[in-house]
């Protein structure tokens, strides 16, 4: 939200880095402790730190920052954004939420500074590249989207309109530029990666004894395949291996489990 504002207030998206970041969320529910085996502590710097905790009574004790009070930001006109979405996830939400979050923040008012269409392809392409085509049509000020797929897609029609992303691994596989700083002038964002190393020591010490590690993963997109290869390669340090299936559609999901 506070990057798509710098934009709508002029910030040219050329001059701005990709942000790679990796999304942090501790919650605590203490509750569980009692079905432990072994007594389990959690200390108090650990408490505080937490996001979220659920105390002993299963009351949510703790959640939410304090929003810090941002000046207005002039606006010189109302602006036109689009946002587009491939599919519906708790990350696509997450992003909604922080980006109305942060706006409001900013005293952007909807109607008076901005209109904004959501769209959202239910993961069909063919609905992608339609939305695509219809804020270029409607001649967007800005497009802000998510996931690689839509990335790709409206890298391929669009070269002047400021292009914002999020819920993307790797934007460089996607076309967005050769590196974070050398990037295409109309496109920035933020990269969010999976913690590999972190997820492959969780399932070595929940798992002692497995050996091998099952996933599925699109053949035909480039993060999906950017993804396995890094966790492959955690795995492997780890002392496990990864089976993997590829899929082409969602049709496909069931048997590629059972496979």
């Amino acid at each position: 939200g506070v990057m798509a504002a710098d934009v709508i207030n002029g910030l040219d998206p050329a001059s701005v880095a990709i942000k790679d970041v990796l999304p942090q969320k501790l919650a605590l529910n203490l509750t569980a402790l009692r079905n432990l085996r072994d007594p389990w502590k959690i200390t108090e710097d650990i408490r505080n730190e937490a996001d979220i905790v659920i105390d002993e009574q299963g009351e949510r004790a703790k959640g939410g920052e304090t929003p810090t009070p941002v000046p207005p930001i002039p606006i010189t006109k109302k602006w036109n954004i689009h946002f587009l979405n491939y599919s519906e996830s708790t990350l696509v939400e997450d992003c909604h939420r922080g980006f109305f979050d942060e706006i409001r923040k900013l005293d952007l008012v909807e109607g008076r500074d901005y209109t904004i269409k959501v769209r959202n392809a239910q993961n069909e392409m063919s609905n992608l590249v339609a939305m695509v085509d219809a804020a270029i049509s409607d001649k967007a000020d800005l497009i802000l989207l998510t996931s690689t797929p839509t990335l790709q897609a409206a890298l391929k029609k669009i070269n002047t309109i400021p292009i914002l992303f999020n819920v993307v691994a790797n934007p460089i596989l996607a076309g967005a530029g050769t590196s974070f700083d050398d990037h295409l002038p109309n496109v920035t964002g933020i990269s969010t990666q999976s913690d590999y190393t972190g997820m492959a020591r969780l399932l070595r010490e929940c798992l002692p004894e497995a050996k091998r590690i099952g996933t599925l993963y699109v053949t035909s997109e480039d993060n999906s395949v950017y993804n396995r290869n890094r966790f492959e390669a955690a795995l492997r340090e780890v002392g496990m291996e990864m089976e993997t299936i590829g899929i082409s559609s969602s049709s496909e999901v069931a048997n590629a489990a059972v496979a």
